[in-house]
């Protein structure tokens, strides 16, 4: 397997300039095989060298073959789902032997073929099976241009030239959406050939002298034919467009085909296809006739031959008369000279009489041999007679079976029509008859999910307008309050208050307690005030006395951070022994030196009236980053303080990796961040709020992260929070490799958070109707377009906690709740997925499928004594059964009352499968072997309880989620505490349960258990999962050579191909007492989970 190999696929209609780009591209150090092996350059005169393989194109017609199309008839309209595991199985060999034959081991190849427009996903797929790293570069040409090209070059018809072009943009733009490709603009490489060759260069990642001489081969000679003024409709041109602009995706191809579906044109090409193949069968037929009338012809020339030989005969027989008539001429002539001797010899002839009596018997013998010869002849001559009548009367006979042989094949001609038309008409009927049954059946299904998808939206609705009215009624009252003089006045004390004591400052700790003092006094009195006053005084000295020594200057040894206090025992032994001393950040100075990829991070500061002295500690945090390449894009919209601007310049100087722009007036925190992204200049931003600040490593951290992968597009780190003093650290937040899932129920990304500049362009920005998560409906339109993400596991990054932050909590905020809201649902909109978001009143969000009734196969198996079995059964009577489609009860004894008695209660929806010793892979075999299982749930047959919702809740997500392969249920503890929240799989293969022993309620260092989480494995307790998709795990897991019966092994087959697995929380089961007590709880045996975080020591608990 060539895992360091490089293998780029150029993709483009053809006369798109693929040529032009394939030269550069192998000028670059590309290799595209043999060019002696190329498409000979004769066939096209004007395209000296084609970079096309003729074995490339053979395989790739095998290819469309096997899809069932015809590659020139331009009538494929195919969709991913065709390119099923079995076909693209069935070309792997081949694809690696043309690999071998063509490239040997070239590490750097490149194929191009216009058919890669119908056969990419083949391709990519056995190449990325094979270790390479595949890269796709897209030409492109304005439309008319392309059109004009064929038509000349090829003189190609304008109708197949456009079904030519149009199919394979529309194709390249479905099959390429979400990948990472490079779109190449051909007429830009001609008009500027070294700016655009350095682009494709640098994305392919070489550098050096080559890319001059690529940027020298492209010969502006060899352009093709422009446009030349032709006109296309507007529909090409709206095409064209979006080709040269790079929008085209896999949406415009779905409806170009929709269209052409809903018109009849789809269904034409099926018939045209049908059509063809029907011309052939009567060609068939019309060969067959002809090989008859053949062997006719051959037996009529056999007569013909017996007849010449007839004839021959005969003619014979007169050769022989005619020898006959001059022999008894012959004997007249010597009978007369006789008889003169007679006359002339009178003397002798007495003596002669005996001899001419003898001559005379030999006359008359000879004549009765002539009168015999005659015979015969006359005998030859009615013979012959006979002969020419057979001869006619067979004459007759061929021209009536010619004649019959013509009647019976125009009978059959149109016997055969006539069928065909009956057969069309026939299959016509039953696509249609089977259309419209789909059709009616798929609006049923409709119905149905928009009956339950509005259900959802009513009660996401009404949260919503209840989470309205209470913002209203808050807003109302803060109107009130704000009206009334005692505002005015403590808005007045508090401008008077900043003046004079501001937050950072002695005078503002002094003031802040002071008011806190007096707070408590009215609410609960004076003496429970003089006591929480003096516990917060003592906990302030403690850490005064952390932070400094008995003589007051500052203590040694407390490491680089300006904040490194923390009254967690933990977290300061963690801080203690992982973040870096000054001596290691000296050297972190001198290594961001050498570094070989070092980019520019910008980091988006929108400021709005924050406390000087917090906004000072925030640039104090840039200043002293061990990574030197960096900006900081400061937007300042408090355009009422202009104190504090003058102050903010003077403070910055003219350090120009300050860049500032003061606003007119505030346009709120979306508008005032695209601001600071107008001014950002570097390759990645950061996201940092105002009141914030960073660790001294936090840029070198994730620049060193960049240099194993500079491809990354979206980087996250973990964090903490801060006082509002900046005097304590706490709340860890330690975070796992990207959890899409877990982004539905917190924005755990938030903070640090360093994203590539253009995509962020890309998408827009933030949208300001989202503010208050703006930064969280950012992460869920990048992560939209990539999946090049990856966490960097250390804090850079800490939360301060002031009473305008929402790190104190959503009140701080309330207008932030209907963003977030809008920000997840406008996520499942934009992929196309029918799902409906809910706030829950833990704060927050739970996501509905539609459900479909009788969908779901529902396999319970028993793992301890039959009476929980029948426990477990009644549980699942109690709960919602819509859904369930099917009961599958695998147990171990003989079945008994109890367990039949469940016949007359599913009425023949249950079936029971008795195996004597029972588990869940023989459960499942058994249940796969005799069902067709789309949706199935595997339930544990010692549950004690169940939610109501469990069914739907698991297989909503596996039959609605492409992308997520199986979802397991919470399992709770008698005492209510958890007992497993999905698990963490070590590399020799043992796991540990997340969450063992927390309350449910409770989050700390890795989130807690109410959350949506991504995880590679669970216990087979209560799990979704799709049948076929266990049957192959199944079968790997053999493979493999480890345990079958291992269920985390199963769970990580089941998740391959780029699948998740998922823990549902709203999805629980319940264990009278725990089904495993002991556990490998080393942390780290499981660090290399990428689920897991490498900051624990221990899983359950957790354990710094």
């Amino acid at each position: 397997m060539k895992r360091d190999a490089t293998a780029v696929l150029v993709i483009g209609a053809p006369r798109s300039g693929t040529s032009c780009v394939s030269h550069v591209i192998s000028k670059l150090g590309f290799s595209f095989g043999d060019p002696k092996r190329f498409v000979d350059p004769t066939e096209h005169p004007w395209n000296p060298v084609f970079f096309e393989l003729r074995s490339l194109n053979d395989l790739n017609n095998q290819i469309v073959d096997a899809l069932g199309y015809d590659y020139l008839r331009f009538d494929w309209l195919p969709l991913k789902r065709q390119y099923k595991p079995s076909l693209i199985k069935a070309f792997e060999a081949a694809i690696q032997e043309f690999l071998t034959t063509e490239f040997a081991a070239a590490k750097r190849i490149a194929l191009k073929d216009p058919r890669f427009c119908l056969t990419l996903p083949v391709w990519a797929s056995v190449l990325a099976s094979l270790g390479y790293r595949v890269r796709y570069v897209w030409s492109v040409r304005e439309l008319s241009s392309c059109l004009t090209s064929n038509r000349v070059l090829d003189d190609a018809s304008s109708t197949r030239s456009e079904r030519l072009v149009t199919l394979s943009s529309y194709m390249a733009g479905y099959f390429l959406d979400g990948k990472d490709y490079c779109l190449a603009n051909y007429d830009a490489y001609v008009d500027r050939p070294e700016a655009c060759t350095q682009e494709l260069a640098d994305w392919l990642g070489v550098s050096g002298s080559c890319v001059r001489s690529a940027a020298i081969a492209i010969d502006s000679t060899l352009r093709h034919r422009g446009s030349g003024g032709r006109s296309i409709s507007t529909e090409l041109a709206d095409l064209s467009e979006r080709l040269l602009s790079n929008r085209l995706r896999s949406r415009d191809y779905l409806g170009f085909r929709s269209v052409l579906k809903n018109h009849g044109f789809l269904q034409l090409f099926e018939e045209q296809t049908k059509t063809t193949r029907a011309m052939g069968r009567l060609r068939e037929a019309r060969d067959a006739g002809s090989k008859e009338i053949t062997a006719l012809q051959e037996q009529n020339a056999g007569l013909n031959a017996s007849c010449c030989e007839a004839q021959d005969e005969l003619a014979r027989c007169h050769e022989v008369i005619s020898d006959h008539e001059a022999r008894i001429e012959d004997l007249g002539s010597e009978s007369e000279r006789q008889r003169r001797q007679i006359s002339d010899s009178q003397a002798t002839l007495q003596v002669q009489t005996t001899q001419i009596e003898e001559l005379g018997n030999t006359i008359l013998h000879r004549d009765n041999e002539l009168s015999e010869l005659s015979r015969q002849v006359a005998e030859h001559g009615r013979e012959l007679e006979l002969l020419k009548g057979v001869i006619s009367e067979r004459d007759c006979e061929l021209e009536d079976v010619q004649k019959a042989i013509a009647d019976r094949t125009n009978e059959l001609q149109e016997s055969r029509s006539l069928a065909a038309e009956r057969e069309k008409r026939t299959e016509t009927l039953g696509v249609d008859l089977a259309a419209s049954e789909q059709h009616v059946e798929r609006l049923r299904d409709i119905e149905s999910n928009l009956k339950s998808r509005a259900q959802d939206l009513r009660t996401a609705l009404r949260a919503r307008d209840q989470l309205v009215d209470n913002l209203d009624q808050e807003l109302s009252i803060l109107n009130v309050e704000r009206a009334t003089s005692g505002s005015k006045l403590g808005r007045a004390i508090s401008r008077w208050r900043a003046s004079l004591a501001p937050i950072g400052t002695r005078r503002g700790s002094l003031a802040t307690l002071l008011g806190k003092f007096l707070a408590t006094t009215v609410e609960t009195g004076p003496r429970m005030a003089i006591s929480k006053s003096a516990a917060h005084l003592k906990t302030h000295l403690r850490v005064r006395r952390v932070r400094r020594g008995p003589d007051g200057t500052p203590a040694p040894g407390n490491g680089p951070n300006p904040v490194d206090v923390t009254a967690d025992p933990q977290l300061k032994s963690w801080i203690q022994a992982h973040e870096p001393t000054p001596d290691d950040l000296e050297v972190q100075r001198k290594q961001a030196q050498e570094f070989e990829y070092r980019p520019k991070i910008s980091a988006i500061v929108p400021i709005y009236r924050v406390p000087r002295q917090v906004l000072n500690e925030l640039i104090d945090s840039l200043e002293i980053q061990t990574y030197p390449l960096w900006e900081a894009c400061l937007v300042w919209s408090d355009s009422r303080n202009e104190h504090d601007w003058q102050w903010l310049q003077e403070r910055v100087g003219t350090d120009p990796r300050f860049v500032l722009r003061k606003l007119d007036a505030n346009g709120g925190i979306s508008r005032n961040s695209n601001d600071a992204l107008e001014l950002a200049d570097g390759d990645y931003i950061a996201l940092l709020d105002h009141d914030d600040t960073l660790a001294p490593w936090a840029f070198f951290e994730i620049v060193k992260k960049l240099q194993d992968a500079p491809e990354l597009d979206f980087l996250y780190s973990d964090k903490d929070s801060i006082s509002s003093e900046a005097e304590v650290r706490l709340n860890a937040l330690f975070k796992p490799e990207w959890s899409p899932e877990m982004l539905h129920s917190v924005n755990y990304l938030t903070h640090l958070n360093v994203i590539r500049t253009s995509l962020v362009r890309d998408v827009g920005g933030w949208r300001p109707e989202t503010d208050g998560a703006q930064d969280w409906d950012l992460f869920f339109r990048v992560t939209e377009q990539t999946d090049r993400i990856a966490r960097v596991p250390s804090i850079l990054y800490h939360w301060r906690i002031l009473p305008s932050s929402t790190a104190t909590g959503l009140h701080a905020k309330p207008y932030a709740a209907a963003g977030q809201l809008k920000s997840q649902q406008d996520h499942f909109i934009r992929r196309g997925l029918p799902a409906t978001v809910v706030p829950t009143p833990e704060g927050l969000f739970r996501v509905c499928w539609p459900e479909e009734k009788g969908s779901v196969d529902v396999v319970v198996v028993q793992s301890r004594s039959t009476g929980e079995l029948v426990n477990t059964l009644n549980q699942l009577r109690a709960a919602r059964q819509e859904v369930i489609r099917r009961i599958h009860v695998v147990h171990r004894e003989v079945l008994n009352p109890q367990l039949a008695m469940f016949r007359d209660v599913w009425q023949g929806r249950v079936e029971f499968h008795q195996l004597k010793s029972a588990n869940w892979r023989m459960g499942l075999e058994r249940v796969l072997e005799g069902h067709d299982v789309g949706t199935c749930v595997l339930l544990d047959g010692a549950v004690t309880g169940i939610s109501e919702t469990l069914i739907s809740e698991l297989s909503g997500w596996v039959a609605s989620h492409p992308e997520i392969a199986w979802t397991s249920a919470l399992a709770m503890n008698p005492d209510g505490t958890v007992y497993e929240a999905g698990r963490v799989v070590a590399q020799a293969g043992h796991s540990a349960p997340l969450f063992g022993g927390a309350s449910l309620y409770s989050f700390g260092w890795f989130g807690g258990a109410l959350w949506y989480r991504n995880v590679r494995a669970a216990s087979p307790y209560a799990i979704a999962l799709n049948g076929e998709d266990a049957r192959l795990a199944m079968a790997r897991l053999d493979k493999t050579g480890h345990d079958s019966n291992d269920f985390a092994g199963f769970c990580i087959e089941l998740a391959k191909d780029n699948r998740r697995g998922l823990v549902n929380p709203f999805a629980t089961v319940y264990f009278d007492e725990p089904p495993e007590s002991n556990w490998n709880n080393d942390g780290s045996c499981f660090h290399a989970d990428p689920f897991f975080n490498p900051a624990f020591s221990e899983v359950s608990p957790l354990g710094l």
